[in-house]
């Protein structure tokens, strides 16, 4: 706990924090990795904090010596997930520049897009990457200087050295000394997150050290970690979940076990082999291992399970819940594990509010929890005015976690803000004792007949049944007018049923102007899963568009 305290008081920034880290944990391990680091002179299969700090401080000089790197210059990290992406942004913000990181599998337009909204002179990538995507520096519009990260084999090294591209491994190589983090302020800009991009182009969301940290710091402080934890997590770390919560286990000296690629299967494995105490995922993550009848994996020594990204079904919470212990006493089960929900988003650095699944006190379904401290929260109807207790509107949050606003995007950042608030396009209610309770995304609410249909309380209502495992609910255009639900589900490993078993099941347990007209079951590979394993709601509305064309329960109006 003092260590803890000691970061949580110290004057740490996004540049200093490596520095600061390795003064406080040493040489305490950080992480371990299901996957080496791969470059000539660092093959480590586990990091401490003072070899972090060590390597930060090398790639940062490299860019510094090399590329003569300015304050505030934008930075693009486009590559795979491995252990060497989070090292390079932290490098980044330490020479003083503004890390934008991108998931690898974005394509050739996205990437070019986002070069060109962000004015990025210098892309740091790796060997697969670049290979699949941009053989030629000349398809990248405005940028000058081409980085590969990680190890590369001979051909490749000489095919592109000297055509724009330069080996991060050769540099680091040469660079021995050290040179003090660039003096940043807490308020100036150290990363742009770009959004999906679900409803357009994507927007970047500029995060200050302050947005970056206030939040991790907070809950680093509160959260139930002991020294004896060891966390796992397979997140991406391009994007703000994954990122935020790795900040948060190295403020906190947690130990984690670190792995490029989630595959259900092994991690259930790892969990048993290497005695993981916290699992850090996505209900996408939690709904593929439940697929694998999980009673048959040893998890009893998981102590917290933690999910964020999306809401999480209450079926999965308590079979997850039952698995492993919270406390233990002589070997014995004294609590049970207990499950941490958040809620957040990019635009907000990372998590807003927590919710906490006890052994005998399960919070409601769509509750959100409680705000982090420093974060202050309303709920407001169409004319910005707030709602009574119970009444639904959209949630308009104040933290300082909170984007600067969208990086050239004046019109988007206006319409983020209403008088300093931002604006997370979420449906929300306000309950008795305040805690906030989660209705829909605005843009997912459907209007049918007259009614507004909250998608997220149907899939809740699906899951349940026992054979599903995962349910979308989308709003399909209609030959009468308006949108109709249909649900689109994945099956669990070994259950067997029908689409129209499903849909009685349904009629028989979900009220009929909300109860999905129709359902679509599709096999686990088919469920279009996001670079955050969120669902593409978009890429089923598009599949399934013409599904009530001509359908006569829309001429009768059943």
């Amino acid at each position: 706990m003092i260590k803890k305290l000691k970061i949580f008081f110290s004057k740490i920034n996004m540049s200093n924090i490596t520095d600061i880290l390795a003064d406080t944990y040493g040489d305490g391990t950080a992480v371990i990795l299901d996957k080496g680091l791969k470059y000539k002179s660092l093959e480590k299969d586990a990091l401490t904090y003072n070899e972090i700090a060590a390597i930060v401080n090398k790639i940062s000089k490299a860019l510094i010596d090399n590329f003569k790197v300015e304050k505030g210059e934008r930075i693009i990290v486009y590559k795979s997930n491995e252990i060497d992406f989070i090292l390079i942004l932290f490098a980044v913000m330490r020479a003083g520049a503004v890390a934008v990181p991108l998931n690898s599998l974005l394509k050739e337009d996205e990437v070019n897009y986002i070069i060109s909204n962000c004015g990025a002179k210098i892309l740091i990538t790796d060997h697969d990457s670049i290979k699949n995507n941009f053989k030629d520096n000349s398809r990248l519009p405005g940028v000058e200087h081409i980085i590969i990260a990680g190890v590369v084999d001979d051909a490749f090294a000489a095919e592109y050295t000297g055509k724009g591209f330069s080996l991060l491994d050769d540099m680091i190589n040469a660079t021995h000394e050290y040179a003090a983090p660039v003096e940043i302020n807490m308020d100036d800009p150290a990363a742009i997150f770009y959004t999906s991009g679900t409803t357009g182009e994507p927007k970047g969301a500029v995060l200050t050290s302050r947005a970056l940290l206030s939040g991790q710091k907070a809950a680093a402080l509160i959260l139930p970690f002991r020294k004896s934890d060891l966390a796992f997590t397979a997140l991406p770390q391009a994007h703000i979940m994954g990122f935020a919560s790795t900040l948060v286990a190295l403020l906190n000296g947690l130990p984690g076990y670190f792995m490029n690629d989630f595959n259900s299967k092994k991690t259930l494995n790892i969990i048993k082999r290497k005695r993981i105490t916290i699992f850090i995922g996505v209900p996408a993550m939690y709904a593929m291992m439940l697929q694998r009848n999980i009673e048959k994996y040893d998890l009893s020594s998981i102590r917290i399970w933690f999910s964020s990204g999306d809401s999480m079904n209450a079926g999965h919470i308590k079979t997850l819940a039952g698995q492993g212990a919270f406390l233990r006493l002589f070997g014995k089960k004294i609590i049970g594990s207990i499950f941490i929900s958040a809620y957040g988003m990019v635009e907000l650095a990372g998590a807003a509010f927590l919710k906490v699944h006890l052994p005998g006190f399960q919070p409601s379904d769509n509750s959100l929890g409680y705000p982090l401290p420093s974060t202050r929260s309303k709920i407001v109807d169409n004319q910005g005015n707030e709602t009574p207790e119970g009444e639904a509107g959209e949630l308009l949050i104040k933290s300082p976690g909170a984007t600067a606003g969208y990086f050239n995007n004046t019109e988007a950042t206006n319409n983020l803000f209403a008088e300093g608030w931002l604006k997370t396009g979420d449906m929300a209610r306000k309950g008795e004792f305040k805690e906030m309770f989660f209705v829909d995304r605005e843009k997912d609410v459907i209007k049918a007949a007259g009614y507004s249909i909250f998608s997220a309380e149907v899939e809740d209502a699906i899951l349940r049944h026992p054979k599903i495992a995962s349910c979308v609910v989308i709003g399909i255009p209609s030959a009468i007018g308006g949108n109709q639900p249909l649900a689109v589900v994945t099956i669990k490993n070994e259950a067997s049923t029908t689409e129209h078993e499903i849909y009685f099941w349904c009629k028989d347990n979900i009220a009929a102007y909300k109860c999905p007209r129709e359902i679509k079951i599709i096999h686990e590979d088919e469920m279009p899963y996001g670079a955050t394993m969120k669902i593409k709601k978009r890429e089923l509305k598009e599949r399934f568009k013409n599904e009530f064309s001509f359908k006569w329960m829309d001429v009768l109006g059943s």
